[in-house]
């Protein structure tokens, strides 16, 4: 059934949260309501008014009895990110969920990251259940992964389609100095570091990619197996100045390798430790094509200032120390990084049926991918995806 407005209940109003309610006033062709936010955050109702909300509330389940509300949009920390899926669907609303759709949110040891495989079972278990709810919600379930919406990558995997050449390999960086967030450093509420907080963007473009390119192709997908490592450079007993993050049981560097069914390759390195600004980058190689996909930096424009006078407020590149030198300032970064996109396909897709392309499957192996990795350093193998799933 189509519907003519879509009326959104936001969960959250950190810098998700932030974003998402910018990139919902820029869908076109259908009229997206900011309805009712929900926070904790004393900011609030500041929050509400800026933004346009019509109601504000610090209790969830207002949003899943509001009749009136549509869509559940989850931009809460990680670790509430289940449960509220879960409760939004049993209510009869759509969901749009930022990353990640679960986790294992355990204490670590302040000297290594652990990972049985009991862990593993129960969050495949989880995750089943999770889809279970959602078949039989017959509701959308719309995963917030902006990078596979960016225009540069968008046109990445048209051009590798009409191509119609074998991808070989992919190389994907993500990371800054560290994040903001005060949950950032804890496990417990984000279910890892580097890994899971930024490393989920380009693993699921690099699934994602794969998955697309396969089809065109009419070969089968799959992941064969899963290697990775982790490491924490700026901890307790050594602080660095320049860098934001300081772990308290995460991981402040990951690196993982994905092969997949035909033996292709995909690399991911996801960091706290960048210095000089936001990276986000994809590079592509195949039998007759290399492409390489500059989210963040771009060079759309190149800034130089002498001093920051006037402008010490503003962020000419998210994750810089300072505005001052030069560098390659941000030019309408939600689009560019695909948050405007992924809204307009979530928005058409529960309004007129227009097919998802960020759907539950990604999120869902996304996220065994990175535990997947997580498991792998631990014990210090390469991990068969199969082994995952038993």
């Amino acid at each position: 059934m189509v519907k003519d407005t879509l009326k959104i209940g936001l969960i959250g109003t950190g810098w998700a949260g932030e974003t998402h309610a910018r990139s919902f006033r820029r869908v076109h062709g259908i009229p997206c309501v900011l309805h009712t936010v929900c926070s904790l955050d004393p900011s609030l109702e500041d929050f509400s008014l800026r933004h346009g909300f019509l109601h504000h509330t610090s209790a969830s389940q207002d949003l899943f009895d509001d009749e009136e509300i549509d869509v559940i949009d989850i931009a809460s920390p990680p670790a509430s990110h289940a449960a509220l899926v879960r409760s939004a669907l049993l209510a009869g609303k759509h969901v749009i969920c930022e990353k990640p759709i679960s986790g294992i949110f355990t204490e670590q040891q302040e000297t290594g990251f652990s990972l049985s495989s009991d862990e593993l079972r129960s969050l495949v278990r989880e995750l089943d259940d999770l889809d279970s709810v959602l078949h039989a919600s017959q509701r959308a379930f719309c995963y917030a992964e902006n990078w596979i919406y960016s225009p540069p990558f968008m046109k990445a995997i048209e051009l590798i389609i009409k191509k119609r050449a074998p991808l070989f390999s992919m190389e994907a960086s993500t990371g800054h100095r560290g994040s903001h967030a005060v949950h950032a450093p804890y496990w417990k509420y984000n279910g890892g570091g580097s890994l899971i907080r930024q490393g989920t963007h380009p693993i699921a473009a690099a699934l994602y990619a794969k998955r697309k390119i396969d089809a065109s192709l009419d070969r089968p997908y799959g992941v064969k197996s899963i290697f990775g490592s982790v490491a924490c450079f700026n901890g307790k007993e050594s602080i660095y100045p320049h860098l934001k993050l300081i772990p308290h049981d995460v991981e402040d560097w990951s690196h993982v390798v994905i092969t997949f069914l035909d033996g292709s390759k995909a690399t991911i390195t996801a960091s706290d430790i960048f210095l000089g600004g936001i990276v986000n980058r994809i590079t592509f190689h195949g039998s007759d094509f290399s492409m390489h996909c500059n989210m963040t930096p771009n060079n759309q424009l190149e800034t130089y200032f002498a001093d920051d006078l006037n402008i010490q407020d503003l962020q000419v590149l998210e994750g810089s120390s300072s505005n001052i030198g030069r560098q390659y300032a941000m030019v309408d970064d939600i689009h560019v990084r695909g948050y405007v996109g992924e809204m307009q396909n979530f928005a058409e897709h529960i309004a007129a049926g227009i097919p998802l392309e960020s759907d539950f499957q990604l999120a869902r192996e996304t996220l065994l991918v990175i535990y997947g990795a997580y498991l792998s350093s631990s014990i210090g193998k390469e991990i068969s995806y199969a082994e995952l799933l038993s």
